[in-house]
This record gives structure tokens, C-alpha cells and sequence, in this order.
């Protein structure tokens, strides 16, 4: 047990490393590490990065430990490793291109400030659903398409309203720092990256129904896919 809770230790610190370095260090170094008084002098900015840096430290307490399992090796959904490697590189080019062209006045959304602030807000709501499916899973969570050993159907907590929290709360949380920066390319980014979750989302329903067959039909017809009540 002590080996197992070290081995968890070293995850969650390994995870804050890369999770802080992803969020944090790559948007700073985007901006320009040689003016970060101008970063910090808009307030939208500076909530922003305390928010994530706390965003940080929660995810990697409470990561789920199966988080990188293959799971059930026939079970593996493998062409969704492209989507993967694909969304990094999507995140890395946001939070390193956004920054950079809020500092340069690069193709930036002409509005008033408080735009910001209404993207702090949907970027807040995007982590609370991002993070609330995973924990909820638990051991059933993995980056990976699959499925774990004794995988059951979970139809409560978040996912009594929509089939696929997490994923609507990753397209809120990336239009929400995109709002933060005023970026248009951060819109396209998010459009780019719901249709990668819309691939994603029809490879896992597939597996989903052929794993659990009638069950998984009768959820269907009780919620909706992404969007409560819509679609």
C-alpha cells in the first residue's frame, strides 16, 4: 500500500509538472517572458492564471489512477490515439499562439473588456465539467478510448444529464480562454477541436452499444448527447 501511495504521489507531482507547464509556462512564454508586468496588468488575465494554476494543482490531486490505461487491450479503440496527440498539439499551439496575439493585436475580436470576464465565466463552468465526469468515473476514467475490467454503464451524477460531460466542458473551457485572449484564432481552434470530440464521441457511443447493448439504447432515449434537452 505504501508503494501503490507513493507511486500515486509521484503521478500527481509528475502531472502538476506537465498540467502547470501546459496551462502556465507555455502561455507566459507565448506572451513573452521579457513583459510579463503588461500580462499581469489586465485583471482578466491575472484571475485567469491563478485560476489555472489552482486548476493545476486540483487535477493532479485528484486524478483518477487509470487515467493512462489501455484498459482491455480489445476493447482499445486505437485510431483514437490520433486525437489525442492531435488535441496536445492543438493545446500547445493555443496557449502559446493566444497569448502572443493579445500581446500583438494579432487577429483579435474587436470588443469591449468585458468580454474577458464573460469568458472567465464560461471557461469556469468548462473545467467544472470537465473535471466533474473523470472523478466521477473514477477508475473507469482513461484518456485512452476503452474500457476498464469490470466496466459498468455510469448513468448518474453528470451523466443523468448529458452522455458526454467532459467533452462539452472541454469546448467551453477552450471558447472561454478564448474569449479571455479576444482571439479569433482561439475560435477556430475550438471549432476544430469540436469536431475532433464529435469523432471521438462517435467511436465511444459505438463501443459503448456493442459493450452494453439494449442498456446503453435505453440511456440514449433518456438523455442527450452533449447538450441537455437539445442534441
Amino acid at each position: 500500500m505504501m508503494i501503490y501511495n507513493q507511486f500515486l504521489s509521484i503521478k500527481a507531482i509528475l502531472s502538476l509538472i506537465i498540467y502547470g507547464f501546459l496551462l502556465i509556462g507555455i502561455p507566459l512564454l507565448g506572451w513573452g517572458i521579457d513583459d510579463l508586468t503588461e500580462f499581469l496588468a489586465n485583471p482578466v488575465r491575472v484571475i485567469f492564471f491563478l485560476a489555472v494554476m489552482l486548476m493545476s494543482f486540483v487535477y493532479a490531486c485528484l486524478m483518477p489512477p487509470n487515467t493512462l490505461s489501455e484498459g482491455v487491450k480489445d476493447k482499445l479503440v486505437t485510431r483514437q490515439k490520433v486525437m489525442l496527440w492531435l488535441s496536445i498539439l492543438l493545446y500547445v499551439i493555443m496557449f502559446s499562439l493566444l497569448p502572443y496575439c493579445d500581446r500583438h493585436n494579432l487577429w483579435q475580436i474587436k470588443a469591449e473588456n468585458s468580454l474577458r470576464y464573460v469568458g472567465l465565466v464560461i471557461f469556469t463552468i468548462g473545467v467544472i465539467l470537465s473535471f466533474w465526469g473523470p472523478i466521477h468515473l473514477g477508475q473507469q476514467y482513461s484518456f485512452n478510448l476503452t474500457l476498464q475490467e469490470g466496466h459498468t454503464l455510469v448513468t448518474d451524477g453528470p451523466f443523468s444529464y448529458i452522455r458526454h460531460p467532459r467533452y462539452l466542458g472541454l469546448i467551453f473551457w477552450i471558447l472561454g480562454v478564448s474569449f479571455i485572449y479576444l482571439s479569433i484564432a482561439g475560435l477556430v481552434i475550438t471549432g476544430v477541436m469540436t469536431l475532433l470530440l464529435a469523432w471521438r464521441i462517435y467511436d465511444e457511443e459505438n463501443l459503448l452499444q456493442h459493450e452494453f447493448g439494449q442498456q446503453w439504447i435505453n440511456y440514449c432515449q433518456q438523455t442527450k448527447r452533449i447538450i441537455p434537452l437539445i442534441y
